[in-house]
């Protein structure tokens, strides 16, 4: 009867492959196992032997060191770790680019999609940790001017597809409108308390922004706009479907901007937008100079977070991931990841950016909401709130004036 694998001989064969013995060395350690049984063993736990010169000392702690096999390995994970190394080094030298003074200023963007306000299934609190987390970049280098290229399905939106009342904490269009714009204006109170930068946002349409077929980014970016008209050096723009960007604090890295379209399971965008997008890069590029023409492509849609993928030399592809948990059927239970992305352009950079920062939310908390059974329960909860907010806020805003303190909803506005 063949032995048993113990827990132990499984760690012990482990270790013996990962010093990169041949299987005949590796046999010596276990009596009664046979080549084959080995070798299989080996195979089922997706491990890889090392082919060495039969004529190879036997292994043993005492020439282990000397064992070529294992002066191989060494030296390969030494040029591994060499090469990782002057990448990093690289990277801390780019972040220098300029001198001490310099490390800071500059243009910071802040590029995120697909939010999902109002949505049952709103990832509330990987949400928020990963605006935290900007606010803690912004923080570091400390920008002279931010951009935000926000907006695109910032809501859930109303019949986007069949039966999605019973996916959203209000079904409401005009509500769910309420739902963003109270927590847009929490986040400019939370960016206000760290920098007077005048910011500059670029609000841009998704495909859940209307109610059955009628568009409603104009309203929710009106409502945005105007519940935030007391927080100082903010400058909107409705970009609506695409719009051009520059990234760069002097001179000009032009981003092209786009919610995306169209499904892939293999890739954060779909082979349609992508063949979309490169016959209208090449169609622009012939009316641009050189210096206008773009380096970025940035989308969001696919609720897969990808950064800085150089699908042709010379153009990046950034995806922003989306803040939606996944529960409809019909479209599989797999997680996307989620996250956005910061560029950071610093003095003394001429039509440069550092490397994109990507933000996401920290796995715990990722893994623990989108298994949470209450989840529906407490975006209602926050609907609840927000709804209650937009509502003072508007009563105290038109307070004085006549005909009443409803505001806006009661003054045919809406």
């Amino acid at each position: 009867m063949k032995p048993a694998w113990t827990n132990e001989d499984i760690k012990l064969l482990r270790e013996l492959v990962g010093l990169g013995l041949d299987i005949p060395t590796i046999q010596g350690h276990f009596e009664g196992r046979s080549y084959d049984a080995i070798r299989l063993k080996i195979r089922s736990l997706h491990l890889h032997v090392t082919r060495v010169n039969s004529k190879t000392p036997p292994f043993s702690h005492e020439n282990a060191a000397m064992h070529p096999a294992v002066i191989d390995t060494r030296n390969a994970y030494i040029s591994q770790l060499e090469e990782e190394n002057a990448i990093l080094r690289s990277q801390i030298t780019w972040a220098q680019h300029a001198d001490s003074t310099q490390r800071t200023g500059g243009l910071l963007t802040h590029r995120e999609s697909d939010v999902h306000y109002a949505d049952a299934n709103h990832l509330l609190s990987s949400c928020h940790q990963t605006w935290i987390k900007a606010l803690e970049v912004i923080k570091q280098y400390a920008p002279e001017r931010i951009q935000l290229v926000w907006g695109d399905d910032y809501v859930a939106g109303r019949g986007i597809y069949k039966n999605q009342d019973l996916d959203v904490t209000v079904s409401n269009a005009e509500s769910q409108c309420q739902i963003g714009a109270v927590h847009f204006r929490r986040r400019m109170l939370a960016l206000r308390e760290l920098t007077d930068a005048p910011v500059s946002i670029r609000w841009m349409r998704g495909n859940h922004e209307y109610t059955n077929g009628h568009p409603l980014a104009g309203q929710l970016f009106l409502m945005v706009k105007d519940i935030c008209e007391d927080i100082h050096g903010l400058d909107f723009t409705l970009s609506m479907d695409a719009t051009i960007v520059n990234l760069a604090y002097e001179g000009t890295h032009n981003a092209l901007f786009m919610h995306g379209y169209g499904h892939s399971n293999i890739s954060p965008n779909s082979p349609r937008f992508i063949s979309d997008v490169k016959d209208r890069l090449l169609t622009m590029h012939r009316n641009l100079h050189p210096h206008e023409q773009i380096h970025r492509v940035g989308s969001g849609h696919t609720h897969q977070f990808s950064a800085d993928l150089e699908r042709t030399i010379g153009l990046k592809w950034d995806t922003t991931g989306g803040w939606q948990r996944n529960a409809r059927v019909q479209l599989g239970f797999n997680q996307r990841p989620s996250g956005s992305i910061i560029y950071v352009s610093l003095p003394g950079m001429d039509s440069e950016i550092l490397k994109p920062i990507g933000l996401t939310p920290d796995t715990n908390v990722y893994l623990r909401e989108i298994e949470d059974s209450h989840l529906p329960a407490r975006n209602m909860q926050d609907a609840a709130e927000c709804l209650i907010e937009y509502s003072n806020l508007m009563q105290a805003k038109h307070s004085g004036e006549p005909g009443g303190s409803h505001g806006m909803l009661n003054s045919g506005r809406w």
